[in-house]
């Protein structure tokens, strides 16, 4: 690497709206910069046409949601449970997948607030607002008389009535064509109609404030409707949404919408509001039927106003505009809903939900809502900044900004203030520890007091040896009633995390917390070691080999090391000397013993057995623990030189079109074929760290990533486990392990960073794109390579301060505060040229 000198040049160019600006969910303080849903950008679209024709067929799966089961049945390993899957059918009869959108869509809603999914069809899906989770409050809801309806008509001319809908309920004209595009928490629909005369642009979203999580929890979703009259003439046009009544709860009108009320104390008491902002005309009504509720709205674009006193079926407000021609006139439209009495399994305990300390009722969330939304229009822009304002492929950036959907949909926030997510809903654990590590990431940058919330919960349940327990309860279980099997990456799971956690929120109050529960857990792992020197007999999250049969599992082991060293990294941090000492040769230890029992001469074998036989099983992802040592600076765990022959032969023998095989060299059964998600975008990111090529990263990336998004077109409902031969599901629902593709930008920049010393370096990797996205707690930005070998930092959002940064070897120890719009050019020393 080149030697630097520093060059300080603070431009003019600035962008309001720094992440210690964003106030909370109920003020109105915060700057807002001017950017508006147009600003915002899509990378992929699904077109969905009225004569397109569907199917369902039932597919073999291990354990899968469904459309009305939380989980469909369990199958064996070789299959047998059967869930259905949605296809679209050609005009030859073939089968293929439907257009994104379809089976799944980005969900709508509040950090552990529930969500729907408003799919390409236009029709909405998935409604688990209603405190309905496999954990108690219900089973799943599917709505499907909710919609929109469109109303247009010229001046001089007859008026047109449309649902916004491909497929429509029976008597409603359907919308010839929709295109859909979704980039989390937004979802844009196009429509197009050769009868429609207007243009009409439909964007859902909800409230999404990086760094802020009380202001991402909203019970809300935004519609807002772009209607562009480019005819010589004025344009009456109306838009309706009707909502069946699920709760069964008494309407009343508003003056610019209707609220429904539910009283009592169970999972759906409570309140929802529909209310529309601006000047359009307002109206509304209830009915019993669809039907009635259409044929009013479609005669004039308005409702009677007929709201009766009962327990009405359905509920619809319509709002009405007039667009001058040429002109376009925006309708803002928001569906709020309060159910604090969220349950869980054991004894239907009530944990409450957190948004109902945010907010008194329904109403008061949905006027709150319409009067943020400049400000939620540039929270979402900044968020785009993140993801999107670097050279990074399509893909990545697709992912980066559609994985963290995970944390909305399967997201739980209790009234006193807990962070739980479940595994999955089909597998519903809350919070494992060796789930949660892969989906770590955007927490610790984005979401730092969350993660904070999930590692207080491990640390509290710890057991008295120091184990750290695999979950924090089941859908059976008690919340936060820790359980779980004996498991080799749990312990270092939880020390990773932890010390990640001190390392890049640099919080010493945190860090004075969590090292009593960090060196019990270092202990218990080194106790674990005591035969071998490597943990014995514990299974992991690869849980289908029986590992805690094994005497030495290799992906245990790697873990095991990398714990070992954060835990000396802490020690240091709290001055624990004679410890950090002991966690080291004990890693040391490990390292050694990896190599004497589990190295072949060309891989890492899966396990090792003291007596009896064992095969060289080549497991994909063995090195994880690896990468977590890459990411937190811990150093090789491994020998660089065998860690790159391991990755190269898992390149060679578990390779496929989808992604690598989980595990190779062990026989035949099928259970061996089948891709874990995680495991290619962990490849990926160590091959960079190792040295190797940035093309062939992206490309075994883009066979996981690209499966989902473009092969099964299901990019919101990322199954844990799909087939090798043809890319179909196999087991798990609505995943997040694949949310560590989000180490693949760090490696490619070679960023570390410690806020407890103030410092942040990077190590641009080889042929990595020129412009590369940083992120901090608090802060984000883009570092770029200029002409020359000359380099920006750019600080897009937030402020940093820093004590000292470099790039490659050369280091500046003069401190600065940078902050949005500041930049930061370095360029190479003439004498080294």
């Amino acid at each position: 690497m080149k030697n630097y000198h520093k060059l300080f040049c603070l431009s003019a160019f600035t962008l309001v709206g720094c992440f210690s600006s964003l106030a909370g969910p109920a003020s109105s303080q915060a700057v807002v910069s001017g950017h508006g849903l147009d600003d915002l950008r899509f990378k992929v679209l699904g077109v969905v046409r009225s004569e397109m024709n569907w199917v369902t067929r039932t597919q073999d799966c291990y354990y899968v949601e469904t459309p009305t089961e939380w989980s469909c049945e369990w199958g064996s390993h070789s299959g047998g449970g059967r869930y259905p899957y949605l296809w679209r059918v050609e005009s030859d009869g073939t089968l293929v997948p439907p257009p994104l959108g379809i089976r799944s869509a980005v969900p709508l809603g509040g950090l552990g607030a529930g969500t729907v999914e408003l799919r390409a069809d236009g029709s909405f899906q998935d409604w688990n607002i209603f405190n309905n989770s496999p954990g108690g409050g219900g089973s799943k809801v599917q709505l499907h008389d909710a919609l929109f309806g469109i109303w247009v008509q010229p001046w001089g001319q007859s008026s047109q009535a449309f649902a916004v809908r491909t497929d429509s309920p029976a008597g409603l004209r359907p919308i010839a064509q929709i295109e859909y595009s979704g980039a989390f928490p937004v979802s844009r629909l196009r429509l197009s109609d050769p009868s429609l005369p207007i243009g009409v642009e439909l964007f859902a979203y909800s409230e999404w404030a990086v760094g802020n999580p009380e202001a991402s929890a909203t019970p809300a979703i935004v519609f807002t409707f772009h209607l562009t009259n480019s005819l010589p003439q004025p344009v009456s046009a109306a838009v309706c949404f009707n909502l069946p009544n699920h709760i069964r709860g008494v309407a009343s009108a508003l003056k610019r919408g209707l609220r429904w009320d539910c009283p009592g104390s169970t999972p759906v008491s409570g309140s929802m509001v529909v209310q529309v902002g601006g000047d359009a005309s307002v109206s509304g009504r209830t009915a019993n039927d669809l039907g009635e509720v259409w044929a009013d709205f479609s005669r004039d674009g308005t409702f009677s106003n007929a709201v009766s006193d009962g327990v009405a079926a359905q509920g619809a407000v319509a709002a009405k505009v007039n667009i001058p021609a040429g002109a376009t006139r925006d309708i803002n439209l928001v569906f709020a809903w309060y159910f604090p009495n969220r349950t869980f399994a054991h004894d239907s305990e009530r944990i409450g939900n957190f948004y109902s300390t945010l907010y008194k009722d329904a109403g008061d969330i949905a006027s709150k809502t319409l009067e943020r939304l400049p400000q939620t229009w540039d929270r979402l822009y900044q968020w785009q900044q993140i993801c999107f304002d670097n050279d990074l492929p399509d893909l990545l950036q697709d992912a980066m900004i559609n994985s963290v959907a995970t944390m909305a949909k399967t997201g739980v926030w209790t009234e006193n203030g807990r962070w739980r997510q479940w595994e999955s809903f089909s597998c519903p654990a809350l919070d494992p520890v060796h789930i949660h590590l892969y989906r770590a990431l955007p927490y610790a940058f984005f979401f730092p007091s969350l993660e904070k919330s999930e590692l207080r919960g491990y640390a509290s349940h710890q057991d008295a040896d120091g184990y750290i327990r695999e979950n924090l309860g089941t859908s059976k279980k008690q919340l936060d009633k820790a359980g779980g099997r004996w498991m080799g990456d749990c312990t270092p799971g939880f020390i990773l995390e932890a010390y990640g956690t001190s390392l890049w929120a640099g919080d010493r109050e945190w860090l004075n917390e969590m090292w009593p529960h960090v060196r019990k857990a270092a202990e218990w792992e080194i106790n674990r070691s005591a035969q071998f020197g490597l943990p014995e007999r514990l299974n992991n999250t690869y849980d289908w080999w029986k590992f805690q049969s094994k005497d030495v599992v290799a992906y245990n082991a790697v873990l095991y090391a990398a714990g070992l060293r954060a835990a000396a990294k802490m020690a240091d941090l709290v001055h624990d000397t004679k410890f950090a000492e002991e966690c080291r040769q004990q890693a040391e230890k490990a390292a050694k013993r990896m190599d004497d029992l589990l190295w072949t001469g060309h891989y890492y074998r899966a396990w090792w057995m003291n007596k009896g036989t064992y095969s060289d099983a080549l497991h994909a992802d063995t090195l994880y623990g690896q990468l977590w040592a890459s990411l937190l600076d811990l150093g090789w765990v491994v020998d660089p030189a065998k860690a790159r022959s391991h990755l190269a032969a898992e390149a060679e023998f578990n390779n496929s079109p989808y992604g690598l095989k989980v595990m190779s060299h062990r026989g035949s059964d099928m259970i061996d074929d089948l891709i874990w998600e995680a495991g290619s975008l962990d490849w990926a990111t160590l091959n960079l760290y190792l040295g190797g090529s940035v093309n062939a990263s992206f490309a075994e990336a883009d066979k996981v990533i690209g499966k989902w998004r473009t092969h099964l077109a299901d990019f919101w409902d990322w199954r844990d486990l799909s087939r090798s031969d043809d890319g179909q599901p196999w087991c798990n629902s609505h995943y997040a392990r694949q949310v560590i593709l989000w180490a693949i930008p760090l490696a490619l920049s070679g960023q570390h960073y410690s806020a407890v010393r103030k410092q942040l370096t990077f190590d641009p990797k080889p042929g990595a794109p020129s412009r590369l996205p940083w992120f901090v707690p608090g802060a984000s930005g883009v570092l770029e390579s200029k002409p020359q070998g000359q380099f920006a930092l750019r600080v897009l959002a937030g402020t940093l301060e820093l004590n000292q940064w470099s790039i490659g070897d050369v280091t500046s120890s003069r401190p600065a505060v940078l902050s949005a719009g500041d930049v930061v050019f370095l360029k190479p020393d003439q004498t080294n040229r």
